[in-house]
């Protein structure tokens, strides 16, 4: 079936083969061939479409995941199939990746859509949303961009903050979530 549809599409001028290293691929002849492409698709359908796409790279490169070759991909398809764990994931090894090889563009880049996956599944990953952003802050800095630093340093201390005041809630403190010291045997109770 795939092959079918491939052949059509060639045939109708819409993608172009293109042998790399003996492996076919395809390519679109036009940019805004994929843009009507996935207009054309229900929400449901493209979320289902982006998930099967994310299994098959895990299936096919399956040797290539742990060293984080594909991380980027499937932190994007996971990213839209809806899967923002599973994205943000990804995209934390991607940054993770780009950094170690000093590609800073693609690590902030990276690093953000993580972020933002991050602070979208809630108070849960607050902890990692904040050193993700103290991560970006550093990076900011390392690139100059002193401003975009300070925001992302602020934004960090703002998780830390507010991941304070939800333990200071679970666990009854007050609501400004000042933890009081232990008392210990040797302490003065009054």
């Amino acid at each position: 079936a795939v092959l079918e549809a491939l052949e059509t599409a060639e045939r109708a001028q819409l993608i172009s083969e293109d042998r790399q290293a003996g492996q076919p691929s395809f390519t679109f002849v036009h940019a805004l061939i994929p843009m009507a492409l996935r207009e054309g698709l229900s929400a449901i359908r493209r979320h289902r479409l982006h998930r099967r796409a994310a299994q098959a790279i895990e299936q096919v490169h399956a040797g290539a995941i742990s060293t984080g070759d594909y991380a980027a991909a499937l932190g994007r398809h996971y990213a839209e199939a809806g899967s923002a764990a599973q994205a943000a994931e990804h995209y934390l090894r991607a940054a993770e990746r780009a950094r170690g090889v000093f590609a800073y563009p693609e690590t902030i880049s990276h690093y953000r859509q993580a972020l933002a996956l991050l602070k979208e599944l809630g108070a849960g990953e607050l902890p990692r949303a904040a050193r993700t952003a103290m991560t970006l802050a550093q990076l900011y800095h390392t690139v100059y961009d002193f401003d975009r630093s300070q925001q992302a340093y602020q934004e960090a201390f703002a998780f830390w903050q507010q991941d304070e005041t939800e333990h200071g809630k679970a666990a009854g403190l007050p609501v400004d979530g000042r933890r009081q010291p232990p008392v210990s045997r040797y302490s003065k109770r009054n």
